[in-house]
């Protein structure tokens, strides 16, 4: 007779088995997976918005219900990451006049556009443009209230330097 108890690694087995008797996941459980993250549109990467200073967000971020509120100088910070990406914002309102500052790592040679979103557009339309330094900086001052997008558009590749996707941020508002 054995009198010793089962060992974690005993017991975890047994409840392994247990599920794929009675409760198995579908054979095509993987498939199916890849084959929807592909149709929610990845070739604009993995997007993640995170509001990481909410110190004024009425003021320099508005929705339809703070448009008529008196602006003041305030700011908000936000960060866009993805797979290839980050992108940090300060959308700033200083005397009435809104400036975005942003910041983009890694810093490769690219093109910076700012652009109003359209909704039911997968390219950009016309917007601001720059060129971030060789730190990763850029800026567009007075820009007009509204939804917009950043998108980055990396130059081709040189001497062996990997390729790189254009990126776009989630819509905001300014």
């Amino acid at each position: 007779m054995n009198t010793s108890a089962p060992g974690d690694e005993q017991l975890l087995e047994a409840v392994r088995d247990l599920f794929d008797q009675v409760d198995p996941p579908p054979a095509d459980l993987a498939d199916g997976v890849l084959a929807r993250l592909g149709v929610e549109g990845l070739e604009l990467e993995y997007e993640l918005l995170s509001l990481v200073d909410a110190s004024g967000l009425n003021g320099a971020v508005r929705g339809a219900a703070d448009a008529a509120r008196t602006e003041t100088d305030e700011s908000v910070t936000l960060e866009f990451a993805g797979s290839s990406y980050r992108v940090l914002l300060r959308v700033d309102t200083l005397a009435g006049r809104r400036r975005v500052d942003g910041w983009v790592v890694p810093s490769v040679p690219m093109r910076v556009s700012l652009v109003p979103d359209a909704e039911d557009s997968a390219e950009p339309g016309p917007g601001l443009a720059t060129a971030p330094d060789e730190n990763g900086r850029f800026e567009f001052t007075a820009v007009e209230r509204g939804r917009f997008r950043i998108w980055l558009h990396p130059e081709p590749p040189t001497d062996g330097q990997e390729a790189r996707l254009p990126f776009a941020t989630l819509p905001f508002l300014i």
